[in-house]
């Protein structure tokens, strides 16, 4: 399998698209979080801003990192290299399993891009209370999970229908319960195999007014951003299970498959 990982690593290092792309998420998060700011003369906290732009970021990282996974198993289903793979006489266990644990690692890295780039535009902009900034990174962790969750759906499609295109329809499949829970105005996290939870974490609806006195009053806006032991666990316990039963299942069609 050591063979395995250095191959796709090394695919992934001289793919530019990889490599844009995780340059193009932190440079995007920077200006969009920064330049709102930056043009309002500080007439807008960067807790404000968030509570605006999460739901917009949230969901644009979700589908690419989604993009991201599928096109590791399409692109070599593509040009036939796990083809060939399996026809050299390599274990189909270990050509998906080092897929798997590369697909999954390319989106952590690109997840923690995302959240490193916030860390640094808050370290330069700040943000509002410390109690909702803190908040937001226990937001950001459970982003984290359901993140891989996703990639494991996508991983999952891709064995399917093995064609990019197709396959990014498919995954669209896990928007449509979120779009219809923004429509009824669901509340709480559901059970769902596409859960709304990415759209109930994105979602800041508590708040509160104040006021600070620079050069006159100003008056601003402070969020709950605080979530509840109930909906952390709910999160964290849905998304080890889908993921594990996504990448099971994906298992058992890449065994199946017809590859040669």
């Amino acid at each position: 399998m050591k063979d395995e990982f250095k191959s796709l690593i090394y695919g992934i290092i001289h793919n530019p698209i990889f490599v844009k792309g995780l340059i193009g998420i932190v440079l995007v998060i920077l200006a969009v979080s920064g330049l709102p700011v930056m043009l309002n003369g500080d007439e807008l906290t960067m807790e404000e801003e968030y509570v605006g732009l999460l739901p917009m970021l949230s969901f644009l990282i979700m589908f690419l990192l989604e993009c991201a996974a599928l096109y590791m198993f399409c692109d070599d289903y593509g040009d036939k290299t796990l083809n060939y793979e399996i026809l050299i006489g390599k274990s189909r266990l270990r050509v998906y399993i080092s897929r798997i644990i590369v697909t999954l690692s390319v989106v952590i890295i690109a997840y923690l891009c995302v959240v490193c780039s916030v860390v640094l535009s808050i370290s330069i902009w700040g943000f509002g209370s410390a109690d909702g900034e803190k908040w937001l990174y226990i937001r950001l962790l459970m982003f984290g999970f359901e993140y891989i969750r996703a990639a494991a759906f996508a991983i999952f499609i891709s064995q399917i229908v093995k064609d990019m295109a197709n396959a990014i329809g498919g995954v669209a499949l896990m928007y449509a319960p979120m779009i219809l829970a923004l429509l009824l105005k669901v509340t709480r996290i559901s059970y769902l195999p596409a859960s709304t939870a990415v759209m109930n974490l994105a979602r800041i609806e508590t708040q509160s007014k104040y006021n600070i006195a620079v050069g006159g009053i100003k008056q601003y806006l402070r969020y709950d951003w605080s979530l509840s032991g109930d909906i952390i666990a709910e999160i964290v316990i849905t998304s080890i299970l889908f993921t594990a039963l996504y990448l099971f299942l994906g298992w058992i069609y890449f065994k199946k498959d017809d590859l040669p």
